[in-house]
């Protein structure tokens, strides 16, 4: 399964780095010294105490991933609409798009029912390209639980990422074993409650 992460801070990071330990031929998008410092070193997380590192693929030209069957959006939602049109290089006819910004995401009424059923966000998404671009269609809603901190260490030319929190972990796990065990095939693993005591 080949998946890109559209933001490869943070959050994007740690989807990253997991889903390639996992076995998912991931890539991301990134950009200045910390596509510089994973070019080089790989992309690395830090979880409980324990570095792990994953050799992906990194670039800031989605043009020379070609179409993935998920791109995952970790960008903050106000920068989205200037970045859409540079996506489409790595959309097709049948790639799915997990939105994992901070607050609503432009296609949250696509489907609604009600009186706001296919309601557009001008808010969220100025200019319609959003909606009409990327498509409601295609958005895989996601929550993004725990925590994240990105630092880069000018030193050693690295990127970190840890992830401490176990409340946030347990909330990791709850959402994961929503994840239908059909989809182990697509990518995705089920959980395993031993790994998160309570």
């Amino acid at each position: 399964m080949k998946i890109c992460i559209f933001g490869a801070g943070a959050i994007g990071g740690l989807m990253g780095v997991q889903l390639a330990r996992a076995g998912a031929d991931v890539s991301f998008i990134a950009r200045g010294a910390h596509l510089a410092a994973m070019r080089e070193h790989g992309a690395r997380l830090i979880m409980d105490g324990e570095t792990v590192s994953a050799p992906v693929r990194c670039t800031s030209d989605p043009r020379e991933l070609g179409v993935q069957d998920v791109v995952i959006i970790t960008l903050k939602a106000h920068s989205l609409p200037g970045v859409v049109d540079s996506m489409q290089p790595l959309l097709g006819k049948h790639t799915a798009i997990v939105t994992g910004v901070n607050g609503i995401p432009y296609w949250y009424f696509y489907q609604h029912g009600g009186k706001f059923a296919g309601t557009r966000l001008a808010s969220v998404d100025p200019d319609g390209s959003q909606w009409t671009k990327l498509g409601p269609e295609r958005a895989i809603g996601c929550v993004l639980p725990g925590r994240g901190d990105r630092r880069a260490w000018r030193h050693q030319a690295c990127v970190r990422q840890e992830v401490s929190d176990r409340r946030a972990e347990r909330r990791a796990h709850a959402a994961h074993s929503a994840i239908p065990r059909d989809h182990a095939g697509r990518g995705f693993r089920g959980a395993d409650s031993r790994q998160y005591p309570r």
